[in-house]
């Protein structure tokens, strides 16, 4: 394409936050380019086969496939293309494997889980209650209004009037984190540690560290949307999108790796790929993270010219953000392939595992389990099923190692979590046919993620969801989407962030349809 021709929006990777912002924008009209580095579109939402295998990239606990109200992002996301996704629902969110041999499943049906938490901790039926029925409030204030970008004024006007009590309700809770609200309700520490734990398996931070907001979302949606896993593998979301991407005139390009985002009399005008094509657009989207995004005038990385925009165009405030925020440990990650004589029947497809309530945060401190193709066995051979574990594991332990010594630490860091396995899977070494290894590395190579990262968390007890960047950025005509803005990490956060983004700059473009969404 020559630089005289211009798209209305690039947007710089195709995670399922990128996808989203394109397939909405292209929806409204807008002419849109996504430009992916990799070969397939998705990011840590995407999948890869191998000897007959679909593995999911990443984790395969999945939110946002309900079928009422407004938090079904997905499935409004897929709609709004004409697109859908067959789904598999889940009976329980997530199994716990806790010291001291306290395991709980987490059930779909909301009394049923609150009645297996209470038996466990009978002295504190009112606190338990009193604290997810909280949740269940912020929840219902989500649920009352379509989500779009809080940064819109003519969005929030026309919201607080449909919703005028859930917009003030969500208002209450936006400075507050969880560690606040259940210290309020529950004593027991061992309890408390629970739910620590809880916030930590999607949040990768204790309740002090995640807000109310995220929290109402995750522990009441699972109950009334549920986990629904998609058919065929999590992949198969960014494939719907990018069909309905495509069918409503946008275009997605392939191993097109963004180096640049053109900058002309402060605004950003276009970008440049690493083969020096250069591309033009009214607008350029980010769903790169904020470290790849914008340089760091104190970091050797940033200063080599790795960042998307140079150190001279790069927004005070966002130096003052990586003084609040810091990114979270990459993961240790395998997919097997194992005999389907070692998983028992009735066995729940999530898992986590804790055997040290000290170690929580530490280096492969937890352990998380998905064996998604117990939900759908077409995504293994027949007679095989898929244990997809991983474990936090931050980028340096991993730096500073010859070839011969990388390779000797993937293995025996596999052997030892495989081992570690074994408490919830006996004889699990033995029944592994498959073994694929990723490391931070590994994440940081195909991902294209600053430091193999999951996201950014807080780097203090910061209030709430307030500190979060929302999508415009300091730079005119540049925007950020994905986990490094509001409201943080998962698949369904990240479509948020794709509605919000995608409303702002159909906004700023003149698209926007008058009337909210039904």
């Amino acid at each position: 394409m020559s630089e005289n021709q211009q798209w209305d929006a690039v947007v710089i990777g195709s995670g399922i936050g990128g996808l989203v912002t394109a397939s909405q924008l292209a929806a409204k009209g807008a002419k849109t380019l996504v430009l992916e580095r990799y070969l397939i579109p998705g990011g840590s939402g995407g999948a890869f086969k191998r000897e007959g295998y679909t593995f999911d990239v990443g984790a395969s606990m999945i939110f946002g496939f309900g079928k009422k109200g407004f938090t079904n992002l997905l499935t409004r996301a897929l709609a709004d293309l004409g697109e859908h996704c067959d789904t598999i629902p889940d009976p329980a969110q997530l199994e716990y494997h806790m010291p001291g041999g306290l395991r709980i499943a987490v059930d779909r049906d909301y009394e049923q889980f609150i009645a297996d938490l209470t038996a466990r901790f009978p002295h504190e039926a009112k606190g338990i209650r009193r604290f997810y029925d909280t949740c269940w409030q912020v929840f219902n204030c989500l649920d009352a209004m379509p989500l779009l970008s809080l940064e819109d004024p003519a969005y929030l006007t026309k919201v607080f009037f449909k919703a005028p009590l859930a917009c003030l309700g969500l208002a209450r809770w936006l400075p507050f984190n969880v560690g606040a609200v259940d210290r309020e309700h529950i004593k027991d520490e061992q309890l408390l540690k629970f739910i620590d734990i809880e916030c930590f398996c999607w949040s990768v931070m204790p309740a002090d560290r995640t807000p109310m907001i995220n929290a109402g979302m995750v522990f009441s949606d699972r109950h009334a949307g549920g986990i629904n896993y998609p058919k065929g593998g999590v992949g198969v979301i960014a494939e719907k999108l990018v069909k309905g991407l495509e069918r409503h005139g946008g275009a997605i390009r392939y191993k097109a790796r963004v180096t640049e985002v053109l900058i002309e009399n402060d605004q950003a005008v276009g970008v440049k790929l690493a083969d020096g094509e250069v591309i033009r657009a009214k607008r350029v989207i980010s769903n790169a993270t904020r470290w790849d995004t914008f340089s760091d005038a104190g970091d050797e990385q940033r200063r080599s010219g790795q960042a998307l925009v140079d150190a001279a165009h790069t927004p005070s405030k966002e130096q003052f953000w990586r003084k609040r925020y810091v990114p979270s440990p990459s993961f240790l990650s395998l997919h097997l392939g194992v005999r389907a004589d070692l998983i028992p029947a009735g066995t729940h497809c999530h898992h986590l595992l804790l055997e040290d309530w000290n170690r929580m945060e530490d280096e492969q401190g937890v352990i998380f389990v998905s064996m998604p193709s117990l939900l759908d066995p077409d995504l293994a051979p027949a007679g095989h099923h898929i244990v997809h574990t991983f474990t936090p594991s931050s980028m340096e332990a991993w730096q500073g190692l010859t070839p011969s010594q990388y390779r000797e630490k993937k293995e025996a860091d596999a052997a030892r979590l495989i081992q570690r396995l074994e408490a919830i899977l006996p004889g699990l070494a033995d029944a592994i046919t498959h073994k694929e290894i990723g490391t931070p590395r590994s994440h940081r190579r195909f991902l294209g993620r600053f430091q193999g990262s999951y996201g950014p968390i807080p780097a203090m007890q910061l209030p709430g969801l307030l500190p979060m960047p929302f999508n415009r950025t300091g730079l005119k005509n540049l925007y950020c989407v994905g986990d490094s803005c509001f409201p943080g990490q998962g698949l369904n956060a990240v479509a948020f962030s794709g509605f919000a983004c995608a409303h702002r700059v159909g906004a700023d473009l003149g698209l926007n349809p008058w009337a909210l969404p039904a």
